[in-house]
């Protein structure tokens, strides 16, 4: 049996308890790797609990370790989904109220609320593995600017927030303008290091930038939209996510407007051809996007004009696909070169 905190709103009362945690971003990836996590709790509605921090730990076994930094209050308790066909997970105690989850009573071991270094990824919308760069240092969030902002920067985001691989590095505020202070300018990452803190850069609170220029990531786990059935993630046929299950998106009306949304969003450069007629091969399951109609400067392809998630009249042989400028990124001894 396995176990790990939901990472969605638990109502109150529920569990055996009257104020359940959750956590507010997605489990690391990558495992024997401790990331940073936010809990929120609720009590009256989601989410009330003052947010907190829990370190979480994927361990090889494909199961979870959690340690909470200590809570405001000291009876809450989190929920654990259970998956009774994976190995077990130590320190869960069964729910006296027939409900399908157990409890897990949380072992707070830190004061701080915050961990000096820590970052967030804010303003990304659907899940929390893309948006702007936010850094903690000495009790307040704050920005990185977009100077020398790359892929290699990028990525030693997407492994500290237990991520994955990094899609693209937005410059340019793409996630929105963040507020307070910009703390960190120029940096430069070899691509090794476990945390943003440890790449070079011109000094904490050093800069010569505005927020017009913060910097953003976009991570594999935090894609809503993948490119499928091809050699490359800049090519193919367009899938999107939605309630947790990928779907093709119709070609009715699809032209370069729409692709060029999809290929900024995935970081893969301007848009080449909007292919129509499933050529990159047919999909399955659902189709969740019919007639989209962008203008061409969304940040996501679900932020365009369409029929409604899952209302269509198409049938799969009608999938869309897109071919980018397909530029992507190798890092060969420490040398970054860039092909399209």
């Amino acid at each position: 049996m396995s176990a790990h905190i939901p990472e969605r709103c638990v109502a109150a009362n529920r569990c055996g308890t009257h104020a359940p945690l959750w956590i507010t971003e997605p489990h690391p990836t990558q495992s024997n790797e401790i990331v940073v996590r936010s809990v929120c709790g609720s009590w009256r509605s989601c989410c009330t609990f003052s947010s907190n921090v829990i370190h979480v730990k994927l361990c090889y076994g494909n199961y979870y370790v959690y340690k909470l930094v200590m809570p405001s209050t000291c009876s809450l308790a989190y929920c654990a989904e259970v998956n009774r066909t994976e190995p077990a997970v130590a320190s869960t105690t069964p729910d006296p109220r027939p409900q399908n989850s157990t409890i897990a009573q949380v072992t707070s071991y830190m004061t701080a609320t915050t961990i000096e270094g820590q970052v967030r990824l804010a303003n990304g919308g659907n899940g929390s593995c893309s948006g702007r760069v936010e850094i903690f240092h000495q009790g307040q969030w704050g920005t990185v600017c977009d100077d020398g902002w790359d892929m290699i920067d990028a990525q030693v985001v997407c492994r500290q927030m237990g991520c994955g691989k990094v899609l693209s590095a937005p410059h340019s505020a793409r996630f929105g303008q963040g507020r307070g202070p910009i703390w960190l300018d120029d940096v430069m990452c070899t691509g090794n290091e476990s945390q943003l803190s440890k790449c070079r850069h011109q000094g904490i609170g050093s800069h010569n930038c505005g927020h017009s220029e913060d910097a953003g990531v976009v991570c594999e786990a935090g894609s809503t939209v993948r490119l499928v059935n091809s050699d490359d993630r800049c090519s193919g046929r367009v899938e999107v996510l939605h309630n947790g299950q990928w779907g093709t998106v119709c070609d009715d009306n699809w032209d370069l407007q729409d692709a060029s949304v999809v290929c900024r969003q995935l970081g893969c450069g301007r848009a080449r051809s909007a292919l129509q007629s499933a050529a990159f091969g047919q999909g399955s399951g659902p189709i969740w996007l019919d007639n989209v109609s962008c203008f061409g400067n969304e940040s996501s392809i679900m932020d365009c004009k369409h029929q409604g998630v899952g209302a269509t009249n198409c049938i799969h042989n009608e999938d869309a696909s897109v071919v980018c400028e397909r530029r992507f990124t190798l890092i060969l001894s420490n040398v970054l070169t860039t092909y399209s």
